[in-house]
């Protein structure tokens, strides 16, 4: 199921690459804006492998609320191997456990990710608690200073 959901999100980044709209969850519910903003510390466990460990933030629906992922760096495509695609999964979670899980992907250059944002897309696949069987999606961005943040839709069941 993982690996479905990461494909459908690097087809989403590659997509937003191109210029088009990533998609609007369709779920039975109302589609409602979804916007967070995280901070935090990144773990770079190997020149493949990574965690986004103690960000905090807040996002609508949940307010005050964690952000973790793990994520891998996959294929360096371009001029010099110096752009790469990086696809992760992970969750947001409130402190009353309300959690919602996603699938995320985008490509960088390491050139650019000092200096301009990053952005992808990402896809909300599964929520706990009072977002259980929650769908979303919208863009993922990462800033230079590493503020991580997701604008899309919500729609809650």
């Amino acid at each position: 199921m993982i690996a479905r959901l990461l494909i459908a999100v690097a087809v989403m980044a590659g997509a937003a690459a191109g210029g088009t709209k990533p998609a609007i969850a369709k779920a039975d519910g109302k589609a409602v804006p979804f916007h967070a903003s995280y901070s935090g510390y990144l773990d770079t466990q190997s020149a493949a492998t990574f965690q986004y460990k103690n960000f905090s933030g807040t996002a609508t629906v949940l307010g005050k609320s964690t952000f973790t992922a793990t994520a891998k760096y996959g294929e360096r495509f371009g001029q010099g191997s110096g752009c790469f695609l990086e696809a992760g999964v992970g969750k947001l979670t409130a402190k009353s456990g309300t959690t919602l899980r996603f699938a995320y992907a985008f490509r960088g250059c390491e050139a650019s990710v000092s200096t301009a944002p990053i952005a992808g897309n990402y896809l909300i696949y599964d929520g706990k608690k009072k977002l259980a069987g929650a769908q979303g999606s919208g863009k993922y961005t990462v800033s230079p200073n590493g503020i991580v943040t997701f604008n899309g839709t919500l729609v809650a069941r």
